[in-house]
């Protein structure tokens, strides 16, 4: 009988042990940390500066002359600034406006734009644009593509026995795309490519006599960052 009880007591202490130790708490580990995507939504203004560069087609239509086509190249460098706002929805999708003028020096010469009688140039010195921009945010990175309405004024000179001088507006229209990533909390840098076509304009145009059309088209690539409030 005694050895009896010895054995059940034996079990019963064993049971014990084994259930205590099924209650003893697990080894603490740390959650991890739900860090919150990047947000792209809101005001924001920056600077960016660039290179231009296209072609230019000119159509005189003159007395004597006949009407004739000319073009050349152009290039030159920009820098200026920018403004817009970003809504962010669906989780990654972001929609915005953006308005941007720049400071240029964007030209080139005409080496006969009247046979044997004058050449020309111009230089695009202000231009602007503005855009709608719908991207894909990959948290800190946006890939958009943009597009909208551009305007230039552009200065252009006659050079023969006396030289003439007339600036006009062009308007038109421009499209491209860009990335854009964020660096901080607020700050961000962009790359960016468009298309623009300022369409035709008409200089020096004289009822009777020779007249010059411009249209002028170009490329840019630029760089940039921006400042979100």
């Amino acid at each position: 009988m005694k050895s009896a009880l010895f054995v059940f007591a034996i079990v019963g202490l064993a049971t014990r042990t084994a259930f205590a130790a099924d209650l003893a708490p697990s080894p603490y580990t740390k959650a991890p940390v739900d860090q919150a995507a990047y947000n792209w939504a809101g005001f924001y203004a920056g600077l960016n500066a660039g290179y231009a560069f296209g072609h230019e087609t000119m159509v005189v239509d003159g007395v004597g002359l006949g009407r004739f086509e000319t073009s050349r190249d152009h290039d030159g460098l920009f820098g200026g600034g920018q403004i817009g706002f970003n809504f962010q929805f669906g989780g990654g999708w972001v929609l915005g406006v953006e308005a941007d003028m720049q400071a240029a020096s964007i030209g080139g010469t005409f080496d006969a734009l009247v046979p044997a009688a004058a050449f020309g140039t111009n230089k695009l010195d202000t231009f602007g644009t503005a855009r709608g921009r719908l991207g894909y945010a990959f948290d800190r990175l946006l890939v958009y593509g943009t597009g909208g309405f551009a305007a230039g004024r552009n200065t252009f000179q006659i050079i023969q026995a006396a030289s003439a001088t007339e600036s006009e507006t062009h308007t038109g229209w421009t499209a491209g795309g860009g990335l854009e990533y964020g660096v901080g909390q607020n700050w961000s840098v962009k790359a960016e490519y468009l298309h623009v076509d300022l369409g035709d304009k008409s200089y020096f145009v004289i009822p009777g006599g020779t007249s010059y059309v411009s249209r002028m088209k170009f490329d840019l690539v630029r760089t940039g960052f921006n400042y979100r409030f």
